[in-house]
């Protein structure tokens, strides 16, 4: 039976008319409105299916099939008259065929509605799914147009029958047409020769069936399946091969597919209760199933056997045994044949070769498809000798013979020579001459060129490889058995050398050839090496790779291996020894003179290290060896310390004290001395030099990697004072000397800021230095444009600002101009991330009244100040403090290059002293930037 796929079974209604109910005028009536089965609009007879009651306009109505209701179909049925009388089993119900078939009304049903029925009632009418038996009840009554208005309608049973529906209508609407199976194969038909078939279940119309399974029989084919199901687009292909040349025919069939009407069955007794079933009772459908099948039949072309062969051994002595391997394609898989094996021969060349005549030996041989081996045949003169094969006719394959004669299908019968040598001397002296002693057998008369060659020379014996140029080649004829001797070779490099003798293939004789490097054929030249050795470095620091160059000499291609010891560390040069356990050994392989490296190693250690080699003698080369402690075989390690430092303040007070911290690493086990110089005092950092004689000197002695401390030093005078250390230099220790004036080594003697009443403090730091307009530079390196003007819009402050450093008083040199404003270009410029950008200005003179800085007293918080620069950019700030503080008590913020970014504008403030001529305080306004 044809199985087909089915996607979701849904329900399908049936609609049962009930005599108390309304009708529509045209719907037909029963003649007798007693139905025997029906109670309150419900099957009594026990014939219902399965689906259920649905309650509507119409009243109770079954949605649904029936079954057991006719006798001996076990098929879900489904009623084609409404408002008749539900079907009893006591009906006598019978086959009618739908020939000319009309509703309860007289109106004739059409074969395409009758076939959309059918194909629907195969497809969806036999589930076991109330909504889906519901559904289909509805379509079947609304093909039998048997309905009053709205009585046939999806959508009273909900929504899951309406879809069902829709489903139904789709499919039915889609396959209506009657289903075909169709078949197709290749055109180039042959036996053995594998092919397609094709196999289409589509419509008449062309619309695909998938998932129908199709069986097949076939004759004259081996491969094919007995079954198939068809894919999404109703085909599927499969391999076959056709048997033999008698024909093909091949049958698909499709079976239990849709007919193209329904079965129908009709009540036929007209006895009972209230009688007339045959007049009063609904007719039933169900699905009706037929076989689609179809065949193909095809003449078949016999097959045209490939036939390759392969004669074993291709060279064989006197005497020896032949066969021939038959290879056979293009025949059916099961396909044999007698076949007849033909050998003719002796032929004096291989052209000669001729398939006429009498054959030396004609076997038969049951050949099959793939390979057969023919029985074996002696050969016993010398010459050339072929196989020829014949295939006879058949209803399978066509007969064949195949060439006279392919290479394959020869075969040679030659001598086989035997070749012994022996080179005159195993061992030789640079410029020596050696011959090779060749005995030749097995010729039995024949006349042959023997080739020797002479390789070399080799590093060593595993080397030889013999296929490099010789450095010597030669020829003699051999007139039969015997021992020939080749010309004398002359030999000057140190090294391995090989003979190799050959005899080339040529007519009746063999080839042969002696094995590369034997030790018969094998010399060797003895060397005279010298090594020389130089270390990769004549000083280096801990931590470093130290190797040995090795230089050798003397030795040809010879392949040797030095063994190389480094000994160390040793505290002084003159207590170098080679003795003991080294501190590193490895050995070195050479191939021949050349310049070679050890193994890098790792020193630590300070000290003197020295490398010894030595090369042993062998039955190579000679031995030699170096002397301990050469000085080109000597290197020293010296400890390469390092000091980073800061100094213990950045600004301080004059009359402070301040000293150096140092760090010290690499010391490597060395005790050393550090000298620690400090310099000063300076007027602007750019005025640091670490020349002539330092202010103080200190000598740390340092035992171990760790932290020291330098003794501290007091500075009276303001300015700049810097340290710098020097590593003192010793035997292993590397002398270094540190960077001046580096940030980290630089304390400031913080200067007064004079901008009082009296005659102006001067301006000379503003001059003193060559590079006075060169931009600031901050703690991590940054260089930022100067600034040339500020403002303070609030409190009438506007002016110019120049550059200034500290003046020969010890303080910051502000303008004489009071109303210019001087910016210490030592501490933060503005643009700088980090630091304190100090710019003082005159509070008044004596002598010119007001200054620039004259109502900076006045400052309140949260006043803007606008400070623009030489690039043009103005920087804003808001005031965030204003102070009033003791001269002689400046905070060390205010020189700092780092710290929070910030501005200070710094005028004098406080009580005026007469008697020096100066306010007591400086007034300080704290500005932060946005």
């Amino acid at each position: 039976m044809i199985a087909f796929a089915r996607r979701g079974l849904l329900c399908s209604l049936l609609l049962i008319g009930v005599a108390l109910l309304p009708s529509h005028a045209s719907a037909a009536e029963p003649p007798n409105q007693a139905d025997p089965c029906s109670k309150n609009g419900r099957n009594t007879c026990g014939t219902n299916g399965v689906g259920r009651y649905v309650n509507y306009k119409f009243g109770p109505r079954w949605f649904g099939d029936y079954r057991r209701a006719v006798s001996g179909e076990s098929d879900p049925t489904f009623c084609i008259d409404l408002r008749f009388w539900y079907p009893g089993k006591s009906y006598k119900y019978e086959k009618r065929s739908t020939d000319g078939l009309k509703n309860r009304n007289g109106d004739k049903v059409s074969e395409t509605k009758l076939r959309r029925m059918n194909v629907a009632l195969w497809r969806y009418g036999r589930s076991n799914d109330p909504v889906q038996q519901g559904a289909m009840m509805l379509y079947v009554h609304k093909l039998m147009g048997d309905g009053a208005s709205g009585e046939v309608d999806p959508s009273a049973g909900g929504a899951a029958i309406q879809n069902a529906y829709n489903r139904i209508v789709k499919f039915a609407e889609r396959y209506d047409d009657p289903i075909q199976v169709t078949l197709s194969t290749g055109s180039d038909l042959g036996v053995g020769k594998e092919t397609k078939l094709t196999v289409r279940v589509r419509t008449s119309s062309g619309v695909p069936l998938s998932g129908v399974s199709v069986g097949l029989s076939a004759r004259g084919a081996t491969g094919l399946p007995k079954s198939i199901v068809s894919d999404n687009d109703g085909t599927v292909s499969v391999s076959y091969t056709p048997a033999d040349s008698s024909g093909l025919r091949v049958t698909a069939t499709a079976s239990g597919m849709p007919a193209n009407a329904p079965t129908m069955y009709a009540p036929t007794s007209t006895s009972g209760k209230l009688g007339g079933a045959s007049r009063s009772g609904q007719r039933l459908v169900s699905a009706a199933t037929t076989d689609r099948s179809a065949s193909l039949a095809q003449d078949i072309a016999a097959a045209k056997p490939v036939v390759t062969t392969e004669a074993t051994p291709r060279s064989a002595a006197p005497g020896a045994q032949v066969s021939d391997k038959i290879t056979i394609a293009g025949t059916p898989a099961d396909w044999t044949s007698a076949v007849e094996v033909r050998l003719y021969g002796p032929f004096p060349t291989r052209d000669a070769i001729a398939c006429t005549g009498t054959p030396l030996s004609t076997q038969t041989v049951t050949a099959k498809t793939g390979d057969t081996v023919s029985p074996p045949v002696t050969v016993n003169d010398l010459g050339w000798y072929g196989f020829q094969i014949l295939v006879p006719s058949s209803s399978a394959a066509e007969a064949v013979t195949t060439e006279c004669v392919p290479d394959s299908e020869t075969v040679n019968v030659q001598v086989q020579p035997t070749v012994i040598t022996q080179v005159s001397s195993n061992q030789a002296a640079p410029g020596s001459q050696v011959t090779d002693s060749v005995k030749v057998s097995g010729l039995q008369g024949q006349t042959v060129t023997v080739q020797a060659a002479l390789y070399g020379p080799y590093p060593a014996l595993d080397a030889m490889i013999c296929s490099d140029t010789p450095v010597w080649s030669g020829s003699f004829t051999a007139n039969g058995d015997g021992t020939y001797v080749t010309e004398p070779a002359t030999l000057t490099t140190p090294g391995y050398y090989t003979y190799r003798e050959s005899i080339a293939e040529s007519g009746v004789v063999k080839g042969v050839q002696t094995p590369c490097g034997e030790l018969a054929e094998t010399t060797i030249v003895k060397a005279a090496p010298a090594v020389r050795t130089e270390v990769s470095a004549a000083e280096t620091a801990p931590g470093s790779a130290l190797q040995d160059n090795v230089i050798v000499t003397g030795l040809g291609a010879l392949r040797a291996t030095v063994d190389v010891k480094l000994f160390g560390p040793f505290p002084e040069k003159d207590q170098i020894a080679c003795d003991g356990t080294p501190a590193w050994s490895g050995t070195v392989t050479t191939n021949g003179d050349g310049t070679y490296q050890t193994e890098a190693f790792t020193v630590q250690t300070p000290g003197f290290y020295t490398y010894v080699e030595t090369l042993a003698e062998s039955n190579a080369y000679t031995g030699d060896a170096g002397v301990c402690g050469e000085a080109s075989e000597t290197t020293i390690v010296k400890a390469a310390p390092a000091v980073t430092t800061i100094a213990s303040d950045a600004v301080v007070r004059p009359g402070s004290k301040i000293h150096d911290n140092l760090t010290v690493t690499g010391t490597a086990g060395q005790e050393l001395k550090v000298r620690v110089d400090l310099f000063g005092p300076f007027r602007s950092r750019a005025a640091i030099r670490c020349s002539g004689t330092p202010k103080s000197t200190d000598t740390v002695t340092v035992k171990e990697d760790g932290t020291y401390k330098s003794e501290s030093t007091t500075v009276q005078s303001a300015g700049f004072y810097t340290y710098r250390e020097r590593i003192v230099g010793q035997t292993l220790v590397t002398a270094s000397t540190a960077a001046c004036g580096e940030e980290a080594e630089t304390s400031l003697a913080q200067p007064l800021i004079q901008t009082g009443r009296t005659s102006p403090s001067g301006d000379a730091g503003a001059a003193a230095e060559d590079d006075a307009k060169k931009p600031a530079v901050d703690a991590t390196g940054g260089v930022g444009p100067a600034p040339v003007s500020l403002k303070i819009k609030s409190l009438g402050i506007s002016g110019p600002i120049d550059d200034v450093t500290i003046n020969d008083n010890g303080e910051v040199g502000v303008p004489t101009n009071i109303d210019r404003a001087g910016w210490w270009k030592d501490g933060a410029a503005p643009s700088n991330k980090r630091g304190t950008t100090l710019i003082g200005g005159h509070i008044d003179s004596a002598v010119s009244g007001a200054g620039i800085f004259y109502s900076l007293r006045k400052a309140k918080r949260g006043q803007r100040v606008s400070v623009t620069l030489s690039t043009g950019k103005r920087v804003s700030y808001r005031i965030t403090r204003v102070q009033l503080v003791r001269k002689d008590e400046l905070p060390s913020w205010l020189f700092s290059r780092s710290g929070p970014r910030r501005l200070a504008l710094v005028t004098c403030g406080g009580p005026f002293d007469s008697a020096k001529g100066h306010y007591r305080d400086n007034v300080i306004v704290t500005a932060v930037p946005g």
